[in-house]
């Protein structure tokens, strides 16, 4: 039998500007998000036709801007099980 551990970490980070003033654009002025993924996986292969694929996807986005209510809208955790079942016939 064969087997992997992975483990997938992201992080990114993205800047908004706008030449408008808040109160016009306040989904973009001065905003600033950061979103962090995080899957940790098991792969297995019990046999040669045979694989199975586990994972966990934890995806979590914080926003930070002069307006509350954009925060409220766009922030969120997102969390999600996977499993895979390859069996190849030929």
């Amino acid at each position: 039998m064969r087997w992997s551990a992975n483990l997938d970490l992201q992080r990114s980070y993205r800047y908004y500007q706008s030449h408008l003033p808040p109160l016009q654009d306040a989904f973009h002025v001065g905003r600033r998000d950061r979103r962090d993924t995080i899957e940790p996986a098991l792969s297995l292969s019990p046999t040669s036709d045979l694989d199975l694929r586990l994972s966990f996807t934890y995806d979590l986005r914080r926003t930070r801007t002069p307006d509350s209510h954009v925060a409220a809208i766009k922030n969120y955790v997102a969390r999600a099980i996977e499993l895979t079942i390859v069996y190849q016939v030929f």
